[in-house]
């Protein structure tokens, strides 16, 4: 994807959801003020994120591999998921904000 494909697509979903606030619906607005806290949301967006980043650290390149590189892929995971049983609050906003860095650094590349 082109830099201006993404620029494009990126104002085009911000005019979209600004759009959606604006309409000022009540079953919308409650579903955003439910977003941060909603399980739901959490397992697909943080489970989406966690596994996407780890994919990419187990499928780094042969140069950027260490010793150890086994033993922090799995302390890596054991933290994605007890930050399910330990840290469960506002985990749908770090979940988003991990997808948006990654598909940032993805589309820079």
């Amino acid at each position: 994807m082109s830099l201006s494909a993404a620029t494009l697509l990126s104002g085009l979903l911000l005019a979209v959801s600004g759009g959606l606030l604006l309409w000022n619906n009540p079953a919308f607005a409650a579903a955003l003020r439910a977003f941060p806290r909603s399980k739901t949301a959490a397992l697909v967006l943080f489970g989406a994120g966690a596994a996407w980043f780890l994919w990419l650290f187990w499928h780094a390149a042969e140069a950027d591999r260490f010793s150890f590189h086994n033993l922090l892929f799995v302390i890596l995971a054991a933290t994605a998921v007890l930050s399910f049983r330990l840290v469960p609050d506002f985990l749908a906003v770090r979940g988003a904000a991990v997808l948006v860095l990654l598909a940032a650094a993805h589309l820079l590349d």
